[in-house]
């Protein structure tokens, strides 16, 4: 799929997962497109938004991964 085994691996586990959780009962899905890494300071945070051009682009599902080892809040 992508040229980083780690990559690969990720995209793997995840297909494996939502395809297992049938979150779209009639979509099996079998690769991941791109992946989308966004870096976040102290203070910064993701608001509310609709993913208008990844939905004009064909995706049908969104998967957030937290990348941090001491994350405190909600």
């Amino acid at each position: 799929m992508f040229d980083n085994p780690d990559l690969d691996n990720i995209a793997e586990r995840s297909l494996n997962l939502i395809n297992e959780l049938k979150i779209y009962s009639n979509i099996k899905y079998t690769k991941v497109n791109t992946f989308l890494f966004n870096q976040y300071a102290e203070t910064n945070f993701l608001n509310y938004h609709i993913d208008t051009a990844e939905i004009e682009n064909g995706a049908t599902i969104t998967v957030l991964y937290q990348l941090n080892d001491d994350y405190e809040g909600g």
